[in-house]
Formats: structure tokens, C-alpha cells, sequence
């Protein structure tokens, strides 16, 4: 029975064949069909992908954002609906196994205005996959209010290529 239960497991394996989300490929150019670019805070562009309906198995999808850097496709964050933080955990569990790291500030104090998290992380060869799960207290005293689940894929280099594309003032892009 075990033997059977490791075949349908799959592994990172899996995740690095995958290489993104469904048709969202890291390091695929940007598509016009995809919607229309803008820039992000933190200085990539992004496309914002809603009223689609689309699907992880059952697990409904709110949104999808698609982070470019020079048109390379860098960083891939898929929202979920809250209440379907276990389904997606023991899904992502079974087709990629258990998560590599796991980070985690869910302990809140009493009366803490601080958001608190917990970060699933599976390590790929050259991207890595984070369930993210956050809440946000309402008041001091109050329960937490709503909060938010993601799954992001984003390349391990992310950083660097965001500071390289910061340094240099012109691209050619500007030509």
C-alpha cells in the first residue's frame, strides 16, 4: 500500500518540469494577450489577470499577477481563496511532497496590530514555490480579520535581475 501511496506522490521533480503555473511559464516573454503592463512598487512590470475563471483541481482561483522584468517573465503569484488554505496545503503536499523550509510568525501576541504569516517553501533548481498564508488583527482585541493566501513561483535570482534592471538608467528598450 505504501508503494502505491509513493506513486501517486509526485516530487520537485515535478515542480521543476512544471517551471511556473499552468500556461504562466518563468522566463517566457511577455504576450499583448496576457493585458496590459504596469509598474509595480517595487519597479517590474505587472499584468493583473482577474474575472477569469480558472482552477487548481476544485480549488478556485481569484487572481493571477504576472511580474516581468525585461520582458522575462520573473515571478508568478497566484491568489486563493482563504478558506481553501487546507485543501491547497494537503494538494500541494501530495503533488510535491513535504515543503523544503517552512517559516512561520503565527503566534501573535495579544493585541498585536501586526500581520502574521506562514511560509511553506519548496526548493526547485531555479525557482522556488512559497505558500504564503497571512491574517491581519482587525483591533487589539478583536479575532483576525480576513487574510490572504498565495502561491508565488518566482526564480531564485529575482532579486539580483530586480537590482541590475534598478542600476542601469537606460535600456534598450528606450530606443
Amino acid at each position: 500500500m505504501i508503494a502505491g501511496l509513493k506513486g501517486f506522490s509526485q516530487s520537485i521533480s515535478k515542480l521543476n518540469s512544471n517551471y511556473g503555473f499552468k500556461e504562466y511559464k518563468l522566463e517566457s516573454l511577455y504576450k499583448q494577450e496576457y493585458g496590459n503592463k504596469e509598474r509595480d512598487y517595487d519597479g517590474s512590470d505587472v499584468v493583473s489577470i482577474e474575472n477569469q475563471v480558472d482552477y487548481i483541481n476544485d480549488i478556485p482561483i481569484e487572481k493571477i499577477k504576472l511580474f516581468f522584468l525585461s520582458d522575462s517573465l520573473v515571478r508568478i503569484v497566484v491568489f486563493i481563496d482563504e478558506n481553501q488554505s487546507k485543501k491547497l496545503s494537503d494538494a500541494l503536499i501530495a503533488s510535491f511532497g513535504k515543503e523544503t523550509k517552512y517559516k512561520s510568525d503565527w503566534d501573535i501576541k495579544e493585541g498585536s496590530k501586526k500581520p502574521y504569516f506562514n511560509k511553506y517553501i519548496w526548493i526547485a533548481n531555479k525557482f522556488t514555490l512559497v505558500l504564503y498564508e497571512s491574517r491581519y488583527p482587525t483591533s487589539f482585541w478583536d479575532k483576525p480579520r480576513r487574510g490572504t493566501i498565495s502561491l508565488t513561483y518566482e526564480l531564485k535570482d529575482y532579486e539580483k535581475r530586480l537590482e541590475r534592471m534598478k542600476h542601469s538608467k537606460y535600456s534598450s528598450n528606450d530606443f
